[in-house]
């Protein structure tokens, strides 16, 4: 790939702007799945190649494309990006119960979620229907390269419920699971070491969830509550 939208540390968000995003790269609109396609091949040196491990740099530039994606619904397609993300998010979803759950956007849920810190930040979440749960992606998508405390507060009253006892980030919780793909063979084609999350710091004191972001970054976090 020698397209400039990569060059010298860029990513897809450097060029896509939320419009694009959420109109040209999601199935929501029309209700046809559009696979967002991320060409993340190599880059030559005069372009800025060869200064990240070729996994590594896969596994930014999925993270950047899929910041753009999770908020609308939609997971990019996993052609030639980073193996290990669509592995994690899949059984994250499917644990949770995604295909079954209310999708709440970013657009319409402002009643029952808040951006307390943080510029460009976008939350949309899906609700079980029936424990009391809610799964919420969390992404930053702009062109700034922008790393900064996030704080994110959610009602509990706006679910039903008396109040949250419990919030997890579930890309960097523990995933023992994880460990079988490096026992695949052709790792060229799926690459699966694991990169920057972009996430630290996460805290919850039952109230406000706060962490800190890297810029084209998303974090995913399982919040439980009480009646």
């Amino acid at each position: 790939m020698s397209s400039p939208t990569f060059h010298d540390g860029k990513d897809l968000q450097d060029t896509y702007s939320l419009l694009d995003f959420a109109m040209e790269h999601s199935s929501l609109p029309f209700g046809i799945t559009s696979s967002v396609y991320v060409p993340t091949d190599p880059l030559l040196k005069q372009f800025g190649g060869g200064k990240e491990d070729p996994e590594r740099y896969r596994f930014r530039m999925t993270r950047a494309a899929l910041a753009g994606t999770l908020v609308h619904n939609t997971i990019a397609s996993p052609s030639r990006q980073h193996y290990g993300w669509f592995d994690k998010i899949v059984r994250i979803y499917e644990d949770f119960g995604v295909p079954q759950a209310e999708f709440m956007p970013y657009w319409r849920n402002q009643k029952a979620v808040q951006v307390a810190r943080g510029e460009d930040i976008y939350v949309s979440l899906y609700r079980d229907r029936e424990r009391p749960q809610v799964l919420a992606v969390i992404a930053h998508i702009a062109h700034e390269h922008r790393d900064q405390e996030v704080e994110v507060r959610l009602d509990p009253a706006a679910f039903g419920l008396a109040a949250w006892s419990q919030a997890e980030e579930m890309l960097t919780a523990p995933d023992p699971d994880y460990d079988r793909l490096f026992a695949e063979k052709n790792r060229a084609r799926i690459p699966v070491e694991i990169g920057d999350y972009g996430i630290e710091a996460v805290r919850f004191d039952g109230k406000a969830l706060t962490l800190t972001l890297n810029h084209h970054g998303v974090a995913i976090v399982r919040f439980t509550g009480r009646r």
